[in-house]
């Protein structure tokens, strides 16, 4: 399977960006002067923009809120700063697409004009799930004198949105509809585009439940009456390409990561690795899409020194190997008469290939928590020690190939509209196949999008938990806040819940889609933002709990749109489930109407309360090699060629780094 390249080089199309705003401000303020925008002189310029906006996006703020990665630069749960954000989406996106809109509504290009519609309702979806309220029936780019525009409220604004892409796919017309030319998104393709004008109003569609739940499964109705035109392949998805010059089409994150790690002096916090949360999913479940998406821990740093996991092994017990005081070894001796195995137990550190990066070195304890005492400390003094790592030598980066010059951005992809589908069946009976059969098509989708074989998919996909309609319970996180669990026998909430985590996993590093999923479905439900357990990063939050769920708008619109921002501001408090008054309304805080509330939230901050010590574990990777010392030398003789003479400990300290710290004790295993 192919996954969708832009065909035209986005090279050109950065030559377009310059001037474009500045027509629209020509428009505004000189009415004599005759300004013709063309789709082909601005639209690869907005899809540009609409690139590295959402890549921003995913790399300040919703690669960390979702969790696919820990960015270490960005592990705050808020960042200020809207202001630009809210410009590029209005001044440097939208304004030249409602020109287009204008230019070609009397008919002259049907498809330019249903492909700036599609465009413009994914730019106004992204945005009412980010804000809230948003400003877009009445956005003022008809007339100059307009100095206060009004704001529509979620459920508007939806409405607004499918009733846009409806219009789009109906206005598609591969016979004689016009021509797309300098398409950067199909490169032309009129089908592929009606594809993403069908395929986005079933997203849309499905995000609303929790608004309206009728709407909802009207609209989901209108999508799938066209089944046919959701996407059937990774040819079809939104995952746009970025170019290979840099000061024109280069990629975002090649600029953000690349550059600073390789131009100025290796700035590692920059540079996005292993989530814990999500690696506690993906260690219980042996998924081995994490070995395509990260590097193994250390293989950054030239020179690192191997980040060692704590663990316990027992071994067989030798008194004439090991030592041992003669009453010890009358007691051992006594023991083995008696048909009782004797063994050593173990504390042992080692190297593993994948280790997760904590959120940051205070979110660790946070609230006073203390690390819990060594229970195998015969001083009662030692405390476990985190088996994270804190320093940037022992991290799993991502590959590289995510933020080269010309990496790709995920923004509906052929896995989403499986996922999307399988939901719709099993919530509103609608399609054409099973539940079961959209959702392993959605599976299927990324291994292939991941290079995978068909045997590693099998395998996969016979696990209890990944296996439709079946459950399973795996690894704790290193703390113990959550359990890494898939409930497919628990009816039909339990298949929503399958096919809410493996459309998360399947979306890998789209944290627009994934934070919004998140939000809508509560499926993952990780834990919150700690950092130090003092900060509530904004007026209105809880220190105990706290998880963004909304951007606020931004603050030039007190002075720019005060009376409609306040009248928005107040609206959004009324028909938030979770109102919340701090900043005068205008918070992070506050739920948005698409959102579902936190499960049993008071519950989990009673639990956080109530927690003295922290159970810091490695359950998700222990025993790595071997449930005993045997089978770590057995694999360990499988690594890296045993040398003549060398005992048991050497060959374990050359192939896994392995050091014994101490011997617990001695005990029987009785036959």
């Amino acid at each position: 399977m192919k996954i969708l390249k832009n065909i035209m080089s986005l090279s050109a199309a950065a030559l377009l960006l310059v001037g474009c705003t500045d027509g629209f401000e020509d428009i505004n303020s000189d009415k004599n002067k005759i300004y013709m925008p063309t789709y082909q002189s601005i639209f690869a310029g907005s899809v540009y923009k609409t690139m590295n906006l959402f890549s921003q996006l995913n790399y300040q703020r919703m690669w960390s809120y979702s969790r696919y990665v820990t960015v270490q630069a960005f592990q705050n749960g808020w960042l200020g700063g809207n202001d630009g954000v809210y410009r590029t989406f209005y001044v440097d996106i939208l304004r030249d697409l409602r020109a287009l809109e204008k230019q070609y509504a009397d008919g002259s290009n049907k498809n330019a004009y249903a492909a700036v519609l599609t465009w413009e309702a994914m730019l106004y979806y992204n945005m009412t799930s980010l804000y809230g309220p948003v400003m877009m029936s009445d956005a003022g780019y008809t007339s100059v004198d307009k100095k206060q525009v009004a704001y529509d409220d979620e459920a508007t604004a939806y409405t607004q949105i499918l009733d846009m892409l409806g219009k789009a796919y109906d206005s598609f017309d591969a016979t004689n509809g016009g021509a797309l030319t300098k398409d950067p998104v199909y490169g032309g393709d009129v089908d592929k585009w009606k594809k993403l004008a069908n395929t986005l109003r079933l997203e849309v569609a499905m995000n609303i439940q929790n608004i309206s739940e009728d709407e909802a499964r009207e609209y989901a109705a209108k999508s799938l009456e066209h089944e046919e035109d959701i996407f059937a392949s990774a040819d079809d998805q939104l995952m746009p390409k970025y170019g290979t010059v840099e000061t024109a089409d280069g990629s975002y994150y090649y600029i953000q990561i690349w550059k600073p790690l390789n131009e100025n002096g290796g700035r590692y916090d920059n540079v996005p690795s292993l989530n814990e949360y999500s690696a506690t999913y993906m260690f219980s479940f042996n998924d081995p899409r994490m070995k395509v998406w990260f590097l193994q821990a250390g293989a950054s740093v030239k020179g690192s020194q191997p980040h060692l996991i704590p663990d316990f092994l027992t071994r067989a017990h030798d008194c004439d190997v090991y030592g041992c005081n003669l009453t010890d070894r009358a007691t051992h001796l006594n023991w083995m008469m008696e048909g009782k195995e004797v063994r050593d137990s173990l504390r042992v550190r080692y190297w593993i290939p994948y280790v997760p990066t904590a959120d940051g070195a205070g979110s660790r304890t946070p609230f006073g928590w203390e690390r819990q005492y060594d229970p195998s400390d015969p001083t009662g003094v030692l405390r476990m020690s985190d088996p994270l790592p804190g320093v940037i030598d022992a991290r799993c980066y991502i590959n590289p190939k995510y933020y080269a010059m010309d990496a790709s951005i995920p923004m509906l992809r052929y896995s989403d509209a499986c996922f999307l589908q399988a939901e719709a069946k099993v919530k509103f009976g609608l399609g054409s196949k099973s539940a079961e059969s959209y959702y392993n098509a959605g599976i299927a989708a990324s291994f292939e999008e991941n290079g995978l074989s068909s045997e590693q998919l099998a395998a996969f996909m016979a696990q209890d938990g990944i296996k439709w309609g079946t459950s399973h319970k795996g690894f704790d996180d290193t703390r113990r806040l959550i359990t890494a669990q898939l409930n497919g026998a628990d009816g039909d909430e339990g298949k929503l819940d399958q096919i809410y985590k493996q459309r998360y996993f399947a979306g890998w590093l789209d944290g627009l889609g994934a934070w919004r999923l998140e939000r809508r479905t509560r499926s993952l439900n990780f834990p919150p933002f700690f950092y130090n357990g003092t900060q509530t990063y904004e007026e209105g939050g809880d220190r105990w709990y706290v998880y963004p769920e909304r951007l606020d708008l931004p603050e030039s619109e007190i002075q720019t749109n005060k009376d409609e921002y306040y009248k928005a501001i107040a609206n959004l408090q009324q028909k938030s489930k979770e109102p919340n008054t701090g900043r005068w309304g205008d918070n992070i805080h506050t739920l948005l109407q698409f959102a579902k509330p936190v499960p049993d939230k008071a519950g989990t901050i009673a639990r956080y309360q109530n927690m003295h010590y922290v159970d810091f574990n490695m359950d998700m990777q222990a025993k790595y090699y071997g449930k005993t010392w045997e089978e770590f030398v057995k694999a360990a003789r499988q690594k890296v060629e045993p040398i003549e003479d060398e005992t048991d400990e050497q060959l374990l300290k050359r192939a896994f780094n392995l050091e014994i710290q101490s011997k617990v004790g001695v005990y029987t295993v009785d036959e």
